[in-house]
């Protein structure tokens, strides 16, 4: 998906959920490798949205330790051990049958 701002939102499903969504597949399939760099303005961009839901989703993926925030340099894709790999394919299964339905 190059585009969540156009995405079929649904009800309780907010651009900042599309977003993660759409990082969060993106490291699950190794699009986004562990070390890549996140640069703001170029995701907001290739996602048309702006980088207030891109921060949002951001600060989901570090909380959940997928991503890595370093002051003054931005955030990098982490590496994950193995307990941490099949949380994040246990989430998107569950993301992906609620993004079905």
């Amino acid at each position: 998906m190059n585009t969540v701002a156009s995405a079929d939102q649904g009800p309780d499903r907010s651009l900042a959920d599309l977003i993660y969504e759409e990082l969060l597949g993106r490291i699950v399939s190794g699009q986004l490798g562990p070390g890549s760099h996140l640069v703001e303005p170029q995701l907001a961009t290739e996602l048309h949205c702006s980088r207030t839901p891109l921060r949002v989703a951001l600060t989901r993926l570090v909380s959940e330790g997928l991503v890595v925030q370093h002051r003054h340099r931005g955030c990098f894709v982490a590496q994950p051990d193995a307990r941490q790999l099949r949380e994040v394919y246990q989430v998107r299964e569950v993301t992906e049958g609620l993004a079905a339905a």
